[in-house]
């Protein structure tokens, strides 16, 4: 029936990148248990790049810890600039080596 395919599409997904799933167990809008149910569909499915913090309390509700969840998505995303940049520079490296005039 129609909600089988809704569950199908909400559910039956891998995700093709790299995820990060934060989440404040004191959440009042979005219940924490949504995100434990996404990241145990992800395991489930085969994803092996899929990563889940739970923020406590002491971080507040939905408000309080999205501030902490963007710092956190803030921060991952200036570390994975800091690595990206670090191999393509070696990458560039390498090809100036193997196309260098001996």
């Amino acid at each position: 029936a129609a909600s089988d395919v809704y569950k199908r599409q909400l559910y039956d997904w891998v995700p093709q990148s790299t995820m990060y799933i934060f989440h404040g167990v004191a959440d009042e809008s979005v219940p924490h248990e949504n995100s434990i149910v996404a990241y145990d569909n992800f395991i489930a499915n085969g994803a092996e790049d899929v990563y889940f913090e739970l923020l406590p309390e002491s971080f507040g509700g939905h408000q309080e810890a999205a501030v902490y969840c963007l710092l956190m998505a803030f921060n991952l995303s200036e570390e994975l600039k800091i690595i990206n940049s670090k191999a393509i520079r070696k990458k560039r490296i390498e090809n100036r080596i193997l196309v260098s005039p001996t």
